[in-house]
């Protein structure tokens, strides 16, 4: 049996702006998924999803469509498209696919509310996405390194999110660490994806594609917060696509800050200065706030800019982390002592603190 862990992710800079190849700060955190992978004998590949009640699923590929031995419900095929997609990816990468068992748990990426199991905003898709291929890889003896696994899962994600994302939570999930992002050409690779067999597709090089990682200052702690409220993605980049068309010269320009905002965070992280690296945070969320305001997309929420603004009365950074609308936030200090008073006055207020450090795990 192979079993592999994937991280999730948070964004730490450049929300947005890396839509438009502008550059994000983001770090893999040890909330993402397990995939266990082992052979089986019976022609079939057999999945099982914890967290969605599927269990021991049977199908077979046919045709490079997945085939099941019974029909599955509306809620069934909704929660199977991300695992769908990473089998499919991986079967045209190492060709026909021997018989398995695969198992995804998600760890400490949701959240149990009203008795329902909640995301919480951590790139679980995309950690499960990773994770699915890295285990198939592993248990057909195929070897692969941080990129190959990136680009696989990239366009495994890519596709099953109607060719929408960054692949910021991908880079974060295949690397590990802390990392610098600036995306691929979105355009190239929908082209790409059509005219390219997938193995030929992963050795090219990416136009745009660029991953560095940065070293982690030794006393840097995270607070995360949960809003309690979860966030679409795909349906905020759809409504911010709108207003880039409406006021394409204002998106612009807020991209552009946000950008060499980003671009300032990586450069006071590199240099482990603390004040800067402080200072560039709360002044990306400020623009994020700005942006939120002058597109009437809800990034910034009202527990989003409470969770900010905690976290800044006790000197620390603090700001919502990805898409907005929901979902997380981040309090980023160098002392546990206060760190602690900022998520007791966070549950005063009605945001949960979730456990999260960064995860330097590399798959």
């Amino acid at each position: 049996m192979v079993k592999v862990f994937a991280p999730g992710k948070l964004l730490i800079a450049g929300e947005w702006a890396v839509l438009e190849g502008n550059p994000a700060v983001v770090a893999a955190v040890d909330a993402g998924v397990d995939a266990k992978v082992e052979s089986c004998k019976d022609g079939f590949i057999h999945i099982t999803i914890k967290e969605y009640g599927i269990n021991d699923l049977a199908c077979r590929i046919e045709e490079k469509k997945i085939r099941y031995t019974r029909i599955l419900t509306k809620e069934e095929k909704g929660s199977l498209k991300i695992l769908e997609s990473a089998i499919l990816a991986s079967s045209e990468y190492i060709g026909q696919l021997k018989p398995f068992n695969i198992a995804t748990e998600g760890k400490e990426t949701t959240i149990i509310k009203d008795n329902k199991a909640q995301k919480i905003g951590f790139g679980s898709s995309a950690a499960a996405t990773v994770s699915t291929i890295a285990a198939i890889l592993k248990v057909h003896g195929i070897k692969y390194n941080p990129e190959i696994l990136f680009k696989l899962a990239a366009v495994s994600h890519f596709s099953a999110q109607g060719k929408l994302g960054s692949g910021v939570d991908i880079a974060a999930s295949s690397f590990g660490g802390l990392l610098g992002y600036i995306r691929f050409d979105d355009a190239w690779l929908k082209k790409k994806i059509e005219l390219l067999p997938i193995k030929e597709l992963i050795e090219v090089s990416w136009p745009g594609l660029k991953i560095s990682p940065l070293d982690i200052p030794p006393e840097i702690i995270l607070a995360v917060g949960w809003t309690t409220h979860p966030c679409s993605t795909s349906e905020m980049i759809q409504k911010m696509n709108n207003w880039k068309t409406k006021e394409p010269k204002k998106y612009s320009k807020v991209m552009k800050e946000i950008g060499l905002v980003s671009e300032e965070v990586m450069r006071a992280i590199q240099a482990n200065d603390k004040p800067r690296i402080i200072n560039s945070i709360n002044r990306n969320g400020a623009l994020l706030d700005r942006l939120s305001d002058e597109s009437k997309v809800p990034i910034a929420t009202p527990e989003l800019r409470t969770l900010a603004e905690v976290a800044q009365s006790y000197k620390l950074a603090g700001k919502l982390s990805g898409a907005g609308g929901g979902d997380i936030g981040f309090a980023l200090g160098f002392e546990k002592e206060v760190i602690e008073k900022v998520k007791t006055e966070w549950i005063e207020k009605g945001i949960i603190p979730v456990k999260a450090e960064i995860s330097k795990k590399q798959n």
